[in-house]
């Protein structure tokens, strides 16, 4: 509250995202600082989602705006065995459904090539971000960056670009 003071940022523009393993080190401590903050406005993501051990009943409980699936999911070198992709296609679709349902927004992360990117078009997630798209970048080469195109070899993506509300780039998976 206190930083949010002090730089006069709108609550409502700020999205924190929280590992998955970390909300469950003091649940109810974690619990009540969530609930905090969204009282406050600040959106709330639980982030890595899938690594750990959220449970389905605490999806419905804690005071999140959304969750943004771990990389594993998108695993470049297990993406191309079909029965792989096929499995993790159908979970994307459940989950995607759950979130859906639950009202959250829904990031697929650590998207790294087109194969990956085909698995979060399967399942209509509507925002990817990852290496796929763009490296790590700091404020000032923002301001220069055209998400229509990679900085590496400045070919075009495929999809439509688009700012999650994490605040951070992200990428839409529809064209």
């Amino acid at each position: 509250a206190r930083l949010l003071d002090q730089t006069g940022l709108d609550p409502r523009r700020l999205t924190l995202e929280r590992e998955e393993t970390t909300i469950y080190r003091d649940r109810e401590r974690s619990r009540r600082t969530m609930a905090g903050l969204r009282e406050m406005g600040v959106r709330i993501v639980i982030d890595q989602f899938g690594r750990d051990s959220t449970q389905l009943v605490d999806l419905a409980t804690l005071e999140v705006d959304g969750i943004k699936l771990d990389h594993h999911f998108f695993n470049p070198e297990l993406v191309e065995e079909t029965v792989w992709a096929d499995r993790v296609g159908t979970g994307l679709v459940a989950i995607k459904e759950l979130a859906t349902r639950l009202g959250f927004d829904l990031v697929a992360g650590g998207v790294e090539s087109e194969e990956c990117l085909a698995l979060v078009r399967g399942a209509k997630i509507p925002v990817a971000q990852g290496f796929h798209f763009s490296r790590p970048m700091d404020a000032l080469a923002m301001l220069d960056f055209d998400p229509t195109t990679r900085p590496d070899n400045q070919t075009p993506i495929r999809g439509a670009a688009s700012t999650s509300p994490a605040s951070t780039k992200s990428f839409a998976s529809d064209p």
